[in-house]
């Protein structure tokens, strides 16, 4: 042993035990191949390869060169005016990927530990396109099953189902991510509520709906508000916002509705029973104006700001009728009154300082914006309302029943004063449409829909989308790179509507899971005809309607072991024939108020006269 030196004695370690968990969710994996993609070269020796698709997942290249050829790949959405690859909406995101050739013949160049959001790729490092023999793309996401066939008459809702699959294909990626390309890549919990329903049709989503539950759990650290998106990342709470940490509620009750499982209530209840009490205490007037957090507000509007309380305070009364709906679904009685009870001091408070004579809800804020240019700042509404302020207040049910009518009323002058486009953002365009069908207003929902001008769905189709856009106008942002996402599924929830009224296929929470089968087909020739399946939890449920004149011919199959509830408003059901007897007097159905109802088997309608109400 050399003097200058001193050892310790060996010390025996007895490390902390860890539990080891298995993931109980779908791993992520490889869906496909894109191959045939088109190659420009609009630069000497830079070569643009398109897949013509937006997704996520990583380049798949088969390449030869000498020993030390450095290949760069890069990734990105869109390409500048002059063929190049735009980059600028990245952000700081680098998207490069660098492969040194063996040069040993023909190498498979596939990155590892990565993947991009891309439809385009760029190759750079080779002198000739020649050396590039095989060009794909490997998509991939979590491995969740699809449920859902969707085949309309109509090219551009086509074209808008595919692109609402691909955005979730693209974001559901592990986590539920808001866009998949750019420098963030976060769980953004409001736009994963508002596409949760549509998203639970699209796909069987129960164990990634558990798994990103618990993240959300998981940002209650030290507070009892859900962050604004999980899992947390410098920290496990990275702030709060009304309608961004409300998904703490909405998901395990979007997830109990589509599958009857109360399984995901017991998991969350308590945790989500913290938070909706944590905004009692701090606003005992019914008014969320307390504690409400970062006022995102209805985020990338171009009517403007809708008031924040209006926004928070609506969205606390929704969370308020899902915890008493799921109280009396896990036969929690006292909690069940206690929420029926602040639900009603809610309404009662929103109703007092919202809501003004004739149905008026004065919900523009034409103040400052809290987020500079990056929030639309020049939007302003032109009047002392908003559209979302009035869907906010009929789909949350904060308006008297006597004003209903006219709250949908005015709502429907806003969009006609817009050239008969909506005017809302993230939180007030998945509740849209579902709110003029209800208010009697079938016709200007489709019209809606429809529509092509900026902004709408068809819009974005129209110029060249394959997925949802972040902004409406995503396509004139393209010099404004700080949050122009070209793949964002937040407006893809109007999928939603589509499969719950266009189709007619809904459930209750009366009897959750698709165990009861709501029926409220609207129909519309411009749809027709209309194809639709859904693989529930009970088997397979369809809906198929054709138009023919002013008349529809409707098919249905209900699985084993449900119910089907037609719902029909009065005198309406004069005009429907089951299997060519009068509905009321079918041996078929049972004549329930309200409604008529139906066992397990496939039925077929004929209904006249459709659309005369409109």
């Amino acid at each position: 042993m050399n003097g200058a030196q001193q050892y310790e004695p060996v010390q025996l370690i007895h490390p902390k035990e860890i539990r080891i968990e298995a993931q109980d969710f779908e791993p992520i994996r490889v869906e496909r191949l894109m191959a045939d993609a088109k190659m420009t070269e609009p630069k000497p020796g830079v070569f643009i390869y398109d897949f013509g698709q937006n997704m996520a997942g990583v380049e798949d290249l088969s390449v030869s060169g000498p020993a030390g050829t450095d290949v760069q790949v890069r990734a990105g959405e869109v390409l500048n005016p002059d063929g190049t690859l735009y980059t600028e909406n990245l952000r700081t995101a680098k998207v490069t990927d660098h492969f040194i050739l063996a040069g040993s013949g023909t190498e498979k160049l596939i990155p590892q530990f990565t993947f991009h959001g891309f439809r385009y790729i760029e190759v750079t490092g080779l002198k000739s396109a020649s050396q590039v023999t095989g060009v794909h793309a490997a998509v991939l996401h979590t491995a969740f099953p699809f449920t859902t066939e969707l085949k309309t008459g109509n090219g551009m809702i086509n074209k808008l189902w595919s692109n609402i699959l691909w955005g979730q294909r693209s974001n559901f990626v592990g986590v539920p991510t808001d866009c998949p390309q750019r420098d963030e890549r976060l769980g953004w919990s409001a736009d994963a509520q508002v596409f949760w329903r549509a998203a639970s049709y699209n796909a069987d989503l129960a164990p990634f709906t558990r798994k990103f539950a618990a993240d959300l759990r998981g940002t209650q650290v030290g507070t009892p508000y859900y962050g604004i998106y999980a899992p947390g990342t410098a920290r496990p709470h990275m702030g709060t916002g009304a309608a961004w940490s409300d998904a703490g509620v909405i998901i395990p009750w979007t997830s109990w509705i589509q599958t009857g499982d109360t399984m995901v209530i017991d998991e969350n209840w308590q945790a989500m029973r913290k938070y909706v009490d944590a905004i009692d205490q701090s606003n005992p007037d019914g008014i969320w104006h307390n504690n409400s957090g970062t006022p995102f507000g209805d985020w990338l509007s171009l009517e403007g700001r809708t008031k924040e309380d209006i926004v928070a305070t609506a969205y606390w009364a929704y969370d308020v009728d899902m915890m008493r709906q799921m109280a009396h679904a896990t036969g929690r009685t006292a909690e069940e009154e206690h929420y029926a009870k602040l639900e009603v001091k809610i309404r009662e408070a929103f109703e007092k300082k919202f809501v003004d004579a004739g149905g008026y809800v004065p919900g523009a804020d034409n103040g400052p914006s809290p987020f500079g240019d990056i929030n639309n700042p020049k939007a302003k509404s032109k009047a002392g309302d908003t559209q979302t302020g009035y869907v906010l207040a009929l789909h949350m049910n904060l308006l008297p029943e006597n004003l209903r009518s006219a709250a949908a009323g005015r709502l429907v002058k806003k969009i006609e004063a817009n050239h008969g486009l909506l005017n809302t953002g993230f939180v007030g365009t998945p509740y849209l449409l579902e709110e003029l069908t209800k208010t009697g207003h079938q016709k200007m929902a489709y019209n809606v829909l429809l529509n092509t001008g900026m902004p709408s769905w068809g819009y974005v189709i129209e110029h060249g989308g394959t997925t949802t856009w972040e902004r409406w106008n995503g396509d004139q942002m393209i010099g404004d790179p700080q949050m122009n996402s070209y793949n964002h599924y937040a407006y893809g929830a109007v999928a939603d509507w589509i499969y719950r009224y266009a189709a007619g296929v809904d459930a209750s929470p009366l009897d959750a899971g698709f165990h009861t089968v709501v029926l409220h087909p609207v129909f519309d020739a411009r749809l027709s005809p209309l194809e639709f399946s859904y693989a529930s939890s009970y088997g397979e449920i369809k809906s198929n309607w054709t138009m023919k004149g002013s008349a529809a011919e409707w098919n249905l199959t209900l699985p084993a072991n449900t119910t089907g509830r037609l719902e029909l408003k009065p005198g309406e059901a004069a005009r429907w024939k089951l299997e060519g007897a009068v509905l009321s007097a079918s041996p078929l159905v049972k004549n329930m108020e309200g409604a008529f109802e139906l066992g397990a088997g496939s039925y077929h309608f004929e209904v006249k006269a459709v659309g005369k109400r409109w």
